[in-house]
């Protein structure tokens, strides 16, 4: 048992038993106690005995509200810790990706239809809903990015051009070097109207955009 406590009637005791259980059910928080902190804990608690048996049940609430405090700053800076260490981990996945168009081999699109988009920042600004491919050398192959709706009621889209985005090593995720607002100002495409696609001054003005802001 972690911090036991020994039977006694005071309100502050009461918190203290409080505490205690609290900590018994929070098998994480303990977790995230060196063994410094849990002898400063223990110290603590026997001050807060201390202080109950002397009458100062006031004094003895505030140690045990500044036990819990130390507890849950320790258990959050070890979450920060191990959330620096995933972030780290989930840029260089992302940073090692490798463009579209340099891949080897064969590229199905349903590799790609489905798959989150993701910013460098780890960000998600959608979800490829479709593949354009050009039927010209000269013409440009997009991923059709949807987002900002749900189930396609409301969504926003996107011609990205497949030239544009990366492709992580395990394929579930494509990179596109952008900021979310910058993505977000993008020239719209209209569902289900392949019309912009065709039209050599939306083509221009749309692989202009990507081209400054990647």
């Amino acid at each position: 048992m972690f911090l036991a406590l020994p039977a006694v009637a005071a309100d502050c005791a009461t918190d203290l038993q409080e505490n205690d259980a609290w900590l018994r059910n929070q098998p994480e928080v303990r977790a995230s106690l060196d063994a410094n902190t849990q002898r400063d804990l223990r110290d603590l608690r026997s001050a807060a005995l201390i202080l109950e048996r002397n009458g100062q049940d006031d004094a003895c609430e505030d140690v045990v509200d500044a036990m819990e405090t130390i507890a849950n700053e320790r258990h959050e800076e070890a979450q920060n810790a191990a959330d620096a260490v995933d972030a780290e981990s989930r840029r260089e996945t992302l940073t090692a990706a490798v463009s579209v168009a340099e891949l080897q081999g064969v590229l199905r699109a349903d590799e790609l239809i489905g798959r989150d988009i993701r910013n460098m920042e780890n960000e998600d600004l959608g979800e490829v809903d479709d593949v354009v491919v050009a039927t010209s050398d000269a013409g440009t192959s997009y991923a059709i990015v949807a987002y900002g709706g749900f189930l396609g009621i409301g969504e926003e889209q996107v011609a990205v051009p497949l030239s544009s985005l990366r492709l992580t090593e395990s394929r579930d995720v494509l990179v596109l070097d952008i900021s979310e607002d910058a993505f977000e100002a993008a020239p719209r495409f209209e569902r289900d109207d392949m019309s912009s696609l065709n039209d050599p001054t939306w083509v221009e003005s749309n692989q202009a955009y990507f081209d400054t802001n990647i």
